[in-house]
């Protein structure tokens, strides 16, 4: 509740997102104000709250040697008995808030996204969760990559891991181990989400492990330059994956890493929806 004190050092403030077992506080610590994800695991059995703090604990870890401005790397993780926190910069907005946008708006969030995954892979570590909730925007709309809850290093895979089912790609819906490719759908799908107001095969959610149809061509809710169009249907091009499919059908081929998505990201140029002129009624 507001104004109660946890971890002997933060006063919470307001609660700002979450669910279930987790939440997301604005909180003060000091003189700053920070974002504080908090999960209460009272009454829950001791065997499961030590396997909750190793996640935290290795989410912290894994990025401790990534240095990149997109990357909001975990701060390192709190406990106080069943309670377990992971405090963070506090971020007004996130992506969420760009679905449906123009193209001139949600470009820039792009290309400071497949840089910042870009960095992760040449960590060896895949994301695997690029969804608009975990591209955080701050005051002057610049983006930072967060939550790796369901980050792996390449090759790696966790029994049981869960995912977001509208941007997880084919094989990681399967349970294979973490690889590029699980970035490139997503963030195929990421913008795809963006562009479009809705993620791939919205509102029919795709189930874990089945068979999926090809992805609908992405319909923009703005116009769109036509190679920005062909790049996000050539990430989503399941068949892409393999050296033998054929090519994808939006007639482009898909890039090898996220080093390629961002240099073809740069080279794309869209122009700003004008603003009507002033009408002046006599």
């Amino acid at each position: 509740m507001p104004g109660k004190r946890v971890f002997d050092r933060f006063e919470l403030l307001a609660r700002v997102g979450g669910g279930g077992e987790a939440d997301v506080w604005q909180a003060r610590d000091g003189a700053d104000v920070i974002a504080l994800k908090i999960i209460d695991l009272t009454a829950r059995p001791e065997q499961e709250i030590d396997r909750a703090w190793t996640a935290l604990r290795r989410q912290h870890d894994l990025l401790a040697g990534v240095d990149h401005p997109g990357v909001l790397r975990p701060a390192e993780p709190l406990r106080d008995g069943a309670l377990l926190g992971l405090p963070m910069p506090f971020f007004e907005d996130d992506a969420r808030s760009l679905r449906g946008a123009p193209a001139a708006r949600v470009l820039p969030v792009l290309r400071a996204v497949a840089e910042a995954v870009a960095a992760l892979h040449a960590a060896g570590i895949v994301h695997r969760d690029l969804k608009p909730g975990n591209i955080l925007l701050d005051a002057e709309g610049r983006a930072r990559l967060a939550d790796f809850g369901s980050a792996e290093r390449l090759g790696e895979a966790a029994a049981g891991a869960s995912f977001s089912p509208y941007t997880a790609s084919p094989a990681q819906r399967r349970g294979a181990p973490a690889s590029v490719e699980d970035d490139l759908y997503g963030f195929g799908a990421l913008a795809y989400e963006l562009l479009g107001g809705y993620p791939p095969r919205f509102p029919v959610e795709p189930a874990a492990g089945a068979d999926l149809p090809p992805v609908p061509p992405l319909v923009p809710a703005h116009p769109l330059p036509e190679d920005l169009h062909r790049l996000v249907m050539a990430l989503l091009d399941d068949g892409a994956a393999s050296p033998s499919a054929p090519a994808p059908q939006s007639g482009a081929a898909r890039p090898a890493d996220m080093a390629a998505v961002a240099g073809a990201l740069r080279g794309i140029r869209a122009v700003a929806p004008a603003v009507p002129g002033t009408v002046r009624i006599r």
